[in-house]
């Protein structure tokens, strides 16, 4: 995926989940929209005040996000995983998904709170351009997780790629040294060569010379 997708783009599955996280928030919105009054929509277009529509259909997906995520990703894990049922109940998710319903829902106020920074007022831009700031906003929040996570995984790897080579080191040294020590013990083992033969032969050679010396003299 990292070495075939571009890094400035979020992953398919950033975008996947903020699908399902804008679906959310884009249904309920609307809904508030459509139940808007003729005086919310003066104060809204005079005043830049926000309805109070809004704001329950906003906060009411707040809510709604956190078990709708947790409850799609574990019944999504149950379809990839045959084995994932006899560890999790059907209809009770594990901590992994509520996890990632946490997640969600704080991805979804980081993309509101680009979207406070990006438009002070709320009329200053229609509806569509700011659903898809807030959209693309959360595509990236999970896109920079994901590459922190990848970071962290490089990290590891090569942590545990120095700590084998430090081992395997210390074993090569280990096992050199526990050689050095074998040969020393074996060259003390042998047994030396006698002495006395070398220092026999010298004084017999001093005898024989000293003989022949005499031998000479007597000659003359």
């Amino acid at each position: 995926m990292r070495n075939l997708w571009p890094k400035w783009i979020p992953y398919p599955v950033s975008i996947v989940r903020a699908t399902v996280i804008g679906g959310i928030f884009f249904l309920l919105i609307r809904s508030g929209l459509f139940s808007l009054s003729e005086e919310s929509l003066y104060l809204y277009y005079s005043e830049g005040k926000i309805p109070d529509e809004l704001i329950g259909a906003m906060f009411l997906a707040c809510l709604i996000v956190l078990p709708t995520v947790a409850f799609i990703r574990h019944w999504v894990s149950g379809v990839l995983d045959e084995s994932y049922y006899q560890k999790h109940h059907p209809f009770i998710p594990d901590w992994g998904s509520l996890w990632e319903g946490l997640v969600a829902l704080w991805v979804a106020n980081l993309g509101f709170k680009v979207i406070g920074l990006l438009f002070p007022t709320s009329n200053s831009a229609k509806f569509w351009i700011i659903f898809g700031v807030w959209f693309c906003s959360v595509a990236y929040f999970y896109h920079i997780g994901y590459l922190f996570g990848e970071w962290r995984a490089d990290r590891k790897a090569i942590k545990a790629e120095r700590k084998a080579a430090r081992k395997k080191a210390n074993e090569e040294a280990r096992a050199a040294k526990e050689r050095a020590k074998a040969e020393k013990r074996a060259l003390k083992s042998r047994k030396q060569p006698a002495i006395a033969p070398s220092t026999e032969a010298v004084f017999e050679d001093m005898f024989k010379a000293i003989a022949e010396k005499e031998k000479r003299g007597r000659r003359r």
